[in-house]
């Protein structure tokens, strides 16, 4: 279900996935040779996901995915106030591989913006300015969490401008 083009190639040449589907599982029923080469294809771009607008605490806001995982933004990469992050709709998303991060894990880096606190004094309330920097944020698969300082962590973060 995570995978919506998915690719499958018997010796090189492309089978219509579609069509040896039964359940969920690919059925492949053939003459087989020795040296025969099955080579199923699941392309995992990052994906910003949004939830069912009944989930009022989450409207406005993104999760990521990269294939079948989940990601989340951890203090330990972020800094602290993760509330204040926000991506923008046009920020570009990489997945890389980052050999020495949590013993190994693809992550996902990207621009941001982050709330500028200053000029809050003892104030709870003023005008709003939406003042913001530009920032970097790094996401880490949400099984890699907690591994690191304790810190706040957040799955779902605000999208826009």
């Amino acid at each position: 279900g995570w995978c919506r083009h998915a690719t499958l190639r018997i010796n090189g040449e492309a089978l219509a996935l579609k069509s040896c589907i039964v359940k969920g599982y690919a059925y492949l029923s053939r003459q087989w040779h020795a040296g025969d080469r099955v080579e199923l294809i699941l392309p995992m771009p990052v994906e910003r996901m949004e939830s069912h607008p009944a989930v009022r605490m989450d409207c406005g806001k993104v999760a990521l995915q990269r294939g079948p995982l989940v990601y989340c933004l951890e203090e330990a990469d972020n800094g602290p106030g993760l509330s204040d992050l926000r991506l923008p709709r046009t920020a570009e998303l990489c997945a890389d591989w980052q050999p020495d991060l949590l013993g190994g894990v693809i992550a996902i880096r990207g621009d941001a913006l982050r709330s500028v606190p200053e000029g809050w004094d003892d104030a709870l309330y003023r005008p709003a300015h939406h003042q913001t920097a530009a920032t970097t944020l790094t996401a880490v698969p949400f099984y890699a969490r907690a591994n690191r300082n304790p810190g706040e962590m957040v799955v779902w973060m605000l999208e826009g401008e």
